[in-house]
């Protein structure tokens, strides 16, 4: 079975002009909130984009794989509630038109391996050494190596629980939330540089 790789927006200007102005009128609105994926014509990052709450639908309609909804929801949610009225609306619109995002998932696993790799003690060295062979695996597949159709689904479950748990390790409470805040402003970096 031969699959096809997805480009941002599906190539198309108008898509992405679509979804950036759906969020910037749910911003105006005051309709994008936490904790709710859609309800009532409110939701979070991913119901106020797609006015529903269905990750999955995110290659059908915008171009842009599950795990990238994924991992916005699960930052959107944890992030500290400043940064999340202009989240969703910056992250559309950071994404080019046109381009693959296989290597930006990979680029954003090694940053978030990284961090969690800062919180463990020396003394635990074999945990370093099992994040470091998971980043070689990344740094691996970001210099050209495509996953398999069932690695990518695999991955689009692992981002979200990837950015959750390094998170956590890094820091409780307030702290958190700066974590998912610098783990957002990591993301949108990744895919504003997005080249094909």
């Amino acid at each position: 079975m031969k699959t096809t790789k997805l480009i941002a927006f599906h190539g198309d200007q108008k898509i992405k002009t679509k979804y950036v102005n759906r969020m910037k009128d749910h911003i105006q609105k005051d309709e994008l909130i936490r904790g709710t994926g859609w309800e009532n014509g409110k939701g979070c990052a991913v119901g106020c984009t797609l006015n529903r709450y269905d990750h999955a639908c995110y290659p059908n309609e915008l171009g842009l794989p599950e795990w990238l909804g994924r991992l916005e929801d699960a930052l959107f949610e944890g992030m500290s509630l400043e940064k999340s009225k202009t989240f969703p609306l910056e992250f559309l619109k950071a994404i080019p038109v046109g381009v693959n995002l296989d290597k930006t998932f990979h680029l954003m696993q090694i940053y978030i391996l990284e961090l969690a790799k800062q919180n463990v003690e020396a003394k635990y060295d074999y945990v370093i050494k099992a994040i470091d062979g998971v980043i070689d695996y990344h740094l691996k597949c970001a210099s050209g190596f495509y996953e398999s159709d069932s690695a990518a689904r695999s991955a689009a479950r692992s981002a979200a629980r990837s950015a959750d748990s390094a998170a956590w390790s890094v820091a409780w409470s307030a702290a958190r939330s700066a974590a998912y805040d610098k783990m957002a402003d990591k993301l949108l970096g990744l895919l504003t540089e997005v080249q094909n």
